[in-house]
């Protein structure tokens, strides 16, 4: 796999149809939920606990290090739900690649890590060199850096899971997309657990900051409409 060194951004026009289709299919999912169909089943916090591995270690100490507390929260509450929504799916994963994606995911949107360029790519780069610092294989580091730089790509939905799940455990989140395949107590135990900290607030005014750099999906959705969804999400704040 080579590594995804520049983003494929169409245009506003281009991505409309595509929103639309996304917003009408989430629309067919709540009615069918709403009726019984589907429905998902509640999951423990355990479900979401870490991988035991030193490189997973690794990786919550340096979000930690690096992140605020709203964007650290946001990682772990992000592969929080990746897995609840791979489980109500089906889907089998990588556990330790899908945590570390997750967890790492925003490291372009952490100030030792701004610059120009893609936020996706620049946190992608720093993702992979520390994997392969903490002696991942290649092909492995680059999963991470693919999960990583097209987390915000609306094809990514459709890669193998320990990329598609980090761009939907990120969705739900943000926007709450796919926030109906999670049930309702599962979502309320991971945001116990991991609170927002005005998460709507601090990633708005990131993303808007990060709109500027070239090569970044982002500049086109905020113009068809990002800004709003993410103050319509489902969470208080």
């Amino acid at each position: 796999m080579a590594l995804t060194e520049h983003l494929h951004c169409p245009s506003a026009m281009a991505l409309l149809p595509r929103v639309l289709g996304l917003e009408l299919a989430a629309r067919g999912r709540r009615l069918a939920r709403s009726v019984g169909m589907g429905r998902p089943v509640p999951l423990p916090l355990e479900r979401f606990a870490p991988p035991d591995s030193a490189l997973a270690t690794h990786a919550v100490a340096l979000l930690r290090e690096l992140s605020a507390p709203y964007l650290e929260n946001h990682c772990h509450r992000t592969h929080a739900f990746a897995v609840a929504l791979a489980s109500h799916h089906g889907r089998r994963f990588d556990a330790e690649l899908l945590y570390l994606a997750c967890l790492l995911h925003d490291l372009g949107l952490a100030p030792a890590h701004h610059g120009d360029g893609a936020f996706e790519l620049r946190g992608a780069r720093a993702a992979h060199a520390f994997c392969i610092e903490h002696g991942l294989s290649p092909a492995k580091a680059e999963v991470v850096h693919e999960a990583i730089a097209l987390h915000t790509s609306l094809a990514s939905a459709n890669r193998e899971p320990e990329i598609a799940y980090v761009h939907l455990g990120a969705g739900v989140d943000v926007i709450g997309y796919r926030v109906e395949d999670i049930a309702r107590a599962t979502i309320d135990r991971i945001v116990e657990q991991w609170p927002r900290h005005s998460l709507k607030e601090e990633i708005f005014r990131d993303l808007e900051r990060e709109s500027v750099n070239s090569g970044s999906p982002l500049t086109q959705q905020l113009k068809l409409g990002l800004g709003g969804r993410i103050r319509a999400a489902p969470f208080s704040e």
